[in-house]
């Protein structure tokens, strides 16, 4: 194998890995730490299809060259590792995926690495004539079994981080990893030794890019969709939209002043975990400002809305802040904007009274 045939071969594939290094230098919405896991997982996809091209190499010659063995083996265990590493990338958004978690996640490829080195010897997985001709043993199917397995964890793994995002980017998360996963399957009926590094490089370019535009429109305190979404969305949908919610947060900035920034922080959290529940199957929940947030209902009716704002107050009576709220139905205006215009008059007028009761409370 040259040099100019591999690269002009996987030119694509080189293409879009170092491209995404070049990307991932500019990537403001990324964490640090997302970034490197990224840039590690691009290297490896170059040392996989470096690996695969090696391999096919070695099918050109008359013999068995022991090399071809070892690369075989290491072809098996590098897609499970770039793998367990886009796991533990999501991993990190979970505080409770513990020690026992990550170690119950490599059991598989611990388990197999054994059984790939030995299998020259076992003929349990693969071995080689010493005309240099291959043969699938038994468990051919391990090397595929254990890959899939990874890529399952990491597609249900991300339906859970995405559980209060729109389902389009559930959507979109199956067609990445769906794609990958029937290109393994293929490539296991038909038992071709094609590499398929290119589809993975591919999956992983979607897969960071979603990751990007969903950070770049999700409000980092929160977790709710931010201001710039919310433009977008009303824009777009303005049609769709049957009902606005109005909420604005009391007392944020006593909070702030009474115990820091940190006590205003937790307060924001505890709202935006409540909005995010609600917008988990009924609507679009944004932070529109500093204490200002809206939700864009679709498809529902009057009693929805008053119960979902029922369900809320009492959410939020669990804990030691509170929100007023103003809605309308938009079928009553002309417009969407006049419709949030208002909502915001409804809300101001629920939090004035609000405001009457709480000084009423303080005399009694």
């Amino acid at each position: 194998m040259d040099f100019q045939g591999y690269f002009l071969k996987n030119y694509v594939m080189l293409f879009e890995v170092f491209g995404l290094l070049l990307i991932l230098s500019i990537s403001a919405h990324i964490s640090k730490s997302l970034r490197w896991y990224t840039r590690l997982v691009c290297l490896l996809l170059v040392l996989a299809s470096v690996i695969n091209n090696l391999e096919l190499w070695t099918h050109t010659f008359e013999t068995l060259n022991p090399w071809r063995v070892v690369l075989t083996i290491m072809k098996y265990i590098i897609f499970p590792i770039v793998m367990m590493i886009m796991i533990q990338i999501l991993a990190k958004k979970y505080k409770d995926f513990a020690l026992k978690w990550k170690i119950i996640m490599a059991i598989p490829l611990i388990i197999s690495i054994p059984i790939y080195v030995t299998s020259q010897w076992t003929h349990l997985v693969f071995y080689f004539l010493p005309e240099n001709i291959y043969r699938g043993g038994p468990l051919f199917f391990i090397p595929y079994v254990v890959f899939g397995f990874y890529l399952v964890v990491f597609m249900i793994q991300n339906i859970a981080y995405l559980r209060y995002s729109p389902i389009k980017y559930r959507l979109i998360v199956f067609f990445i990893t769906g794609g990958a996963l029937a290109c393994v399957l293929l490539y296991m009926i038909i038992d071709d030794n094609e590499d398929y590094t290119p589809i993975f490089t591919s999956s992983l370019l979607f897969y960071y890019l979603l990751i990007y535009i969903k950070m770049a429109n999700v409000d980092p305190l929160t977790n709710l969709l931010n201001r710039q979404s919310y433009y977008n969305d009303m824009s777009e949908n303005s049609a769709k939209i049957s009902a606005v919610v109005s909420v604005d947060m009391n007392n944020l900035k006593i909070f702030n002043d009474k115990y820091g920034h940190d006590k205003g922080d937790e307060a924001l959290k505890a709202v935006g975990n409540i909005l995010n529940e609600q917008s988990k199957n009924h609507a679009l929940a944004y932070r529109v400002g500093g204490d200002e947030f809206c939700l864009l209902y679709f498809g529902a009716k009057e009693e929805d809305i008053e119960s979902y704002i029922s369900y809320m107050r009492e959410e939020l009576a669990k804990t030691e802040f509170s929100c007023a709220f103003g809605y309308v139905m938009t079928k009553d205006f002309t417009n969407i904007k006049e419709a949030i215009k208002e909502a915001d008059k409804r809300m101001y007028t629920n939090k004035y009274f609000m405001k009457i009761d709480a000084d009423k409370q303080k005399f009694e």
